[in-house]
């Protein structure tokens, strides 16, 4: 979440100005971990050959899963970055999750090439249907 995105949610709220000037990055994290909590709306930034979803600025995500499209039906999930403030609130499970979603509607398999990934299916064998065969993954 931005400053700005910061400062929105704040001003709607009873803390006075002065408060929320002073205490903006604290604020921030407060936010997030709030919304760790409920549900997180990822954004989603697609090319033709690529993706990522990601909270916070696209040029400076907070936490972001970037995938590539490997083949016709297939995308590898390459690499998973969560913010060290915002660690330990389950928000690279849930950009798993949020790929997973998109998988499902987009009729796509998944390579899990990041080490988080790979983990999160090995925990999670409910999810199985939306992996790439064996084949695929060469």
């Amino acid at each position: 979440m931005t400053e700005a995105a910061c400062r929105t949610f704040l001003n709607g709220s009873c803390f006075p100005v002065s408060f929320i000037e002073r205490t903006i990055p604290a604020a921030c994290l407060l936010v997030y971990k709030f919304l760790a909590m409920h549900e997180i709306n990822f954004q989603l930034n697609e090319t033709a050959s690529s993706g990522m979803f990601y909270i916070g600025s696209k040029a400076n995500p907070d936490a972001q899963l970037d995938f590539s499209n490997t083949a016709p039906g297939i995308i590898s999930a390459d690499s998973t970055e969560v913010k060290p403030e915002l660690r330990g609130n389950d928000i690279a499970k849930r950009l798993v999750l949020a790929l997973i979603d998109y998988a499902k509607k987009e009729n796509l398999k998944i390579i899990p090439v990041c080490s988080y990934v790979q983990l999160f299916f090995k925990r999670n064998k409910e999810f199985q249907s939306v992996l790439a065969a064996e084949a695929d993954r060469k």
